[in-house]
């Protein structure tokens, strides 16, 4: 890892080195003055640095400002793509995470930033939570704007769906912003796929209790009511009462639309295949329990 990590720090170094020439902005705003190369060297260095201390390394990314250099931005691109092996990887984790805040905060939008944050989902060498931040980040860009390439959002779209389909806390991070980004920008995702990825991981037996909760809660604001089945054998069956409770909450939104269904009405052919679906869904996952 330190072999890695002095890798990255000399090919940074040897980029901002040949930066020093350039103390003004393209604009010509010769009141503001530029970041010192020197400086810039010595902040990528401290990051990439686990002795330095977790303080000092967040006060070396905190003092960059909001116009990177291309060497800068491929520095903190390459600390954030590094596997972990340090001893405080709950403060790596925080490192990391203030990492894309500043990136994501640039005037201009970084190139390449949305690929790094998919390079980072997909990179299985890194650990859940780093990989869960990345899938929360590209989210957040996504609403920013994703202006560093043309296809950004449709990438950004793509990843979101792909990593929904994990029955994991990752996957249900995936979901809630997929479902989110959705009511903003509609007619850009399919409304039915993210029902359907909502439906399944509240009904898989095999789907962690976090996940669940969150599936239960964006099934009941998307109104997928074939998940009431599943999520009503919760309400009855749960041992874990964090589950119970967002089950509860979940069926009785479900319950009130339509309102027809909480009326004891008929209901539409096609609710009633799904909600069949569910059920049988929700059996399978109670026989599995069972054994």
């Amino acid at each position: 890892m330190r072999t890695y990590l002095l890798i990255i720090s000399v090919a940074s170094v040897a980029g901002l080195l040949g930066l020093a020439s350039q103390d003004t902005d393209a604009a010509g705003n010769q009141g503001r003055a530029q970041t010192c190369p020197y400086r810039s060297q010595r902040r990528i260095e401290t990051i990439l640095n686990p002795q330095a201390g977790v303080a000092a390394r967040a006060e070396a990314i905190h003092g960059f400002d909001d116009d990177l250099r291309p060497a800068e931005i491929d520095a903190l691109a390459g600390f954030l793509k590094s596997h972990e092996t340090e001893e405080d990887v709950s403060a790596l984790h925080y490192l990391k995470n203030e990492v894309l805040n500043k990136l994501r905060s640039q005037t201009i939008a970084p190139k390449g930033l949305t690929e790094t944050m998919i390079a980072m989902y997909h990179d299985r060498q890194q650990d859940e939570t780093t990989r869960d931040y990345a899938v929360q980040h590209m989210a957040a860009w996504y609403e920013d704007g994703a202006e560093d390439a043309q296809d950004a959002k449709a990438r950004i779209r793509e990843a979101l769906v792909q990593a929904a389909r994990e029955k994991t806390v990752l996957g249900s991070t995936a979901l809630l912003n997929l479902h989110e980004l959705s009511h903003g920008d509609p007619s850009s995702f399919d409304a039915k796929a993210i029902d359907k990825l909502a439906l399944e991981m509240a009904a898989a037996s095999d789907t962690p209790v976090a996940a669940r909760v969150t599936a239960f809660q964006v099934c009941a604001e998307r109104q997928v009511a074939a998940a009431a089945p599943a999520i009503d054998f919760a309400v009855s069956n749960s041992g874990e009462s964090i589950l119970r409770t967002s089950a509860i909450s979940a069926i009785g939104a479900l319950r009130e639309i339509p309102q027809a269904v909480a009326m004891g009405k008929s209901q539409p052919q096609e609710q009633v295949s799904l909600d069949s679906l569910a059920l049988k869904q929700a059996e399978t996952t109670r026989t599995s329990t069972a054994q």
